[in-house]
């Protein structure tokens, strides 16, 4: 689903590599599996000369401790690559948060506390320590702590320092869906963010949401599609 066509002749990855390097210097890495599958993905890091590192299929968290040891990176911005509408200035208040922080993970979190990356808003990234990931690499072996790099981190606040920070308001004003599981979510989001970059080419997540509040047909969708994948 990353690869496909989304705007024009460029993938969701295309678009995500172009506008991270346009905004940081930091180093970049694509983390992705060893199944020939993913083939693709590591082309068009190629094309873009992002650097692609390839670990374990099922075993994600050790796919990302891997990297970054290989890279000896000490602090990782975890971003989804399947989010199209990634907020570049979300992912700097995270950053500066972090640096203050000396917290083992940083992101924004809802009204409800709930960490953003339990939701469907697909904005935001998420930033951990190294050390942080290793101990849940130690903690545990079950699957879904395996899969799901952070969650273990999030759910056992008694073991980590959080930091999470509260979400602007406007963005609980609608119930938007931007992360991509279905085809629907594609087609979708593929629509939206051909009517994003027609308003503004670089446009917010306040532009998005401004443009779902005169569109009832997405927001319909979206909600069809929060309730079908539930998190």
């Amino acid at each position: 689903k990353v690869v496909l066509p989304f705007y024009q002749e460029n993938s969701i990855l295309d678009i995500l590599l172009a506008k991270i390097r346009k905004h940081f210097s930091y180093p970049l890495v694509v983390a992705t599996s060893l199944n020939p599958k993913d083939n693709l993905i590591q082309h068009i890091c190629e094309s873009h000369q992002v650097v692609c590192f390839r670990g374990d299929e099922h075993n994600v968290l050790k796919r990302f401790v891997d990297c970054a040891n290989r890279f000896e990176f000490t602090t990782v911005i975890r971003i989804c690559a399947d989010n199209p509408f990634l907020d570049m200035d979300f992912m700097q208040e995270i950053i500066d948060a972090h640096l203050t922080s000396k917290a083992d993970y940083t992101s924004f979190c809802t009204s409800e506390q709930l960490p953003v990356i339990k939701t469907h808003y697909g904005v935001f990234c998420e930033l951990v320590e190294l050390k942080a990931l290793k101990q849940v690499l130690n903690n545990t072996s079950e699957q879904l702590y395996l899969e799901h790099v952070t969650n273990y981190i999030y759910t056992h606040p008694e073991l980590f320092k959080l930091n999470l920070l509260p979400i602007p308001p406007f963005l609980e004003e609608v119930k938007m869906r931007l992360t991509l599981d279905s085809l629907e979510d594609w087609e979708i989001l593929k629509l939206l963010y051909a009517d994003c970059v027609k308003r503004d080419p670089d446009f917010t997540t306040a532009t998005v949401i401004d443009l779902l509040k005169k569109d009832g047909y997405k927001l319909k969708i979206m909600q069809q599609q929060i309730e079908k994948y539930s998190k």
